[in-house]
C-alpha cells in the first residue's frame, strides 16, 4: 500500500472516530492495539515454527544458528 493510500485510509477512519467520546476513542485504541500483538505474536508463532522445521530437517553440516552462519560468512570472506 503506497504512503498516498495509507493517508487516505486513516483520513477516512479519523473523519469517523474523530468526534467520539474520549472513553469510545480509548476503547478503540485498545482494540486496534490488542489486535497489532494478536498479529505480531502469530506471526512470531508460524517463524518458529517454520525455524523449527528447518532445524529438524537440515543436514548436520548446514548452519544453522546466527553465529554459525556468520563463521560461514567469514571463513568465506578469508578464502577470497
Amino acid at each position: 500500500m503506497t504512503a498516498i493510500a495509507i493517508e487516505r485510509e486513516t483520513n477516512s477512519y479519523w473523519s469517523l472516530v474523530k468526534n467520539a467520546s474520549s472513553e469510545i476513542k480509548l476503547a478503540l485504541i485498545a482494540r486496534l492495539s490488542n489486535a497489532l500483538v494478536t498479529e505480531t505474536q502469530q506471526k512470531r508463532t508460524k517463524a518458529a515454527s517454520l525455524i523449527a522445521d528447518i532445524q529438524a530437517n537440515a543436514p548436520v553440516n548446514i548452519p544453522i544458528t546466527d553465529e554459525e552462519i556468520q563463521e560461514e560468512i567469514n571463513a568465506v570472506r578469508q578464502g577470497q
